[in-house]
């Protein structure tokens, strides 16, 4: 399968030719994602689905997050829906696209396999460090609901969306670490959405960009 450069997307201005209309990207910086364990997935934050993670290690740390905007431009009423969300790793630009391999246990063995998208079933999308997402269930259980880190994302998600071209939330979940979970809209709503791993030259894993299939 022939990926494009999915970086194109992320360039101010970048234009995208629809059989009946034209589409303008805009990218969107809604903040770090901070990694603890150096194991990261992407997942839909408000439905439980035990979303394996990427088979990628990095270093803990803190990784920037972009939101590709896509404005309809030629609509009578303003549409623009988040396209791609993407996680930088390296700034080192990516000459190569390949579908995001992630690893399971299965009865205590790592399996290795290729990404075939994540399930949304509440129209958002996430990244977030393995460890975030523990504590994430760890804390619904002892907590009353509107105290929840859920019933903050959504509360922070609603608030956004009045201020920002986009509805996304950057919610510090591990006061401990400053470990978070970075949320945002996934295109038009519900369904799977896969991730890619772009390398670097030099065959490094530099970025992960999620499709959320607008086109």
């Amino acid at each position: 399968m022939l990926i494009p450069d999915l970086m194109l997307a992320f360039q101010e201005g970048h234009k995208l030719a629809l059989d009946t209309e034209e589409v303008v990207f805009s990218p969107f910086f809604v903040g770090d994602l901070v990694v603890v364990s150096g194991e990261i997935m992407a997942a839909d934050p408000l439905v439980r689905f035990a979303e394996a993670p990427f088979e990628l290690s990095v270093e803990p740390g803190h990784y920037p997050v972009t939101l590709s905007l896509a404005n309809f431009c030629s609509r009578s009423y303003k549409e623009e829906r988040v396209a791609y969300a993407m996680l930088t790793i390296q700034e080192t630009y990516p000459v190569k696209w390949e579908i995001a391999k992630c690893s399971r246990l299965v009865d205590g063995v790592p399996i290795s396999h290729k990404d075939e998208g994540y399930a949304v079933d509440s129209a958002t999308g996430s990244f977030m460090d393995t460890e975030v997402e523990q504590i994430l269930l760890d804390k619904e259980l002892i907590q009353p609901e509107e105290e929840t880190p859920w019933y903050k994302l959504i509360e922070l998600l609603e608030e956004n969306w009045k201020r920002s071209p986009a509805s996304w939330a950057n919610l510090c979940v591990d006061e401990d670490h400053q470990g978070n979970v970075i949320a945002f809209t996934s295109g038009w709503g519900d369904g799977s959405y896969t991730s890619y791993f772009g390398y670097s030259v030099d065959g490094e894993v530099s970025r992960i960009v999620t499709d959320f299939c607008v086109f």
